[in-house]
């Protein structure tokens, strides 16, 4: 599964970053589950070492401006 691939479509499409962090989440827990309760001991979670991108992160005007007057 190429994570990475996956995460530059979803960002490309328009996707918030934290949707993609929570679909990210949910490939996890399935991997995980699949190793702690299905007994499949090789299953290793692919979105592992995967970080998303906080570049398209909103920030809010009052935030914003707190930065700009910080400096």
């Amino acid at each position: 599964m190429d994570i990475a691939g996956w995460q530059n479509e979803r960002t490309q499409a328009g996707n918030a970053p934290t949707t993609i962090k929570n679909a990210l989440r949910i490939i996890s827990q399935v991997y995980q589950l699949a190793a702690t309760e299905w007994g499949m001991e090789g299953c290793v979670t692919p979105s592992a070492g995967s970080r998303c991108r906080e570049a398209g992160r909103r920030v809010s005007a009052a935030s914003s401006r707190a930065r700009k007057s910080a400096f």
